[in-house]
């Protein structure tokens, strides 16, 4: 199992090592391709079983880290700016199983917000998780989050775990 192990990481990078990468790291991009990997990683580990959970596991790290670098600089602050109001609106006014869908007029980035399950926490908080998509220039974007209303009411969108 370790040199099943040893071998695909020796592999991967191989792979990468005659390449000529231009890597630009700016703070979206590093923000994205982390939270991506995170997020990627979650998914990953729900699949296979023993060597086979270690090998999803990884790959969801990679898939995600790589698509959360792609979009961690196509957005810009104003989109970031109507997705969050817009997915409050959502939280606050949408059914579950109900699609919600938004653009920004100023950059042309639009997207979708389901509620996908509402429920209290053990401290009689309200939540909603949803599920997201972004059209960007670089392509479609999908992702899950969770929102909590908080002292007023309002909802705050809580960064992933």
């Amino acid at each position: 199992m370790k040199k099943v192990m040893v071998l695909t990481g020796a592999l991967l990078l191989a792979a990468c090592g005659h390449q000529n990468v231009n890597l630009d790291l700016s703070t979206g991009k590093v923000a994205g391709a982390g939270a991506g990997g995170i997020i990627g990683g979650i998914i990953g580990a729900q699949f296979g079983g023993g060597i086979g959970t270690i090998i999803y596991t990884i790959a969801g790290i990679a898939l995600g880290g790589a698509a959360g670098y792609t979009f961690g600089d196509s957005l810009l602050p104003s989109d970031h700016q109507v997705f969050q109001d817009q997915t409050k609106r959502a939280m606050a006014n949408a059914g579950t199983g109900q699609v919600v869908s938004w653009t920004n007029p100023s950059t042309g980035v639009a997207g979708t917000i389901t509620p996908v399950r509402s429920y209290y926490t053990g401290q009689g908080q309200v939540c909603r998780d949803f599920r997201a998509s972004i059209s960007a220039p670089e392509g479609i974007g999908h992702g899950t989050g969770m929102a909590c209303k908080v002292a007023g009411g309002a909802w705050q969108i809580l960064p992933p775990v």
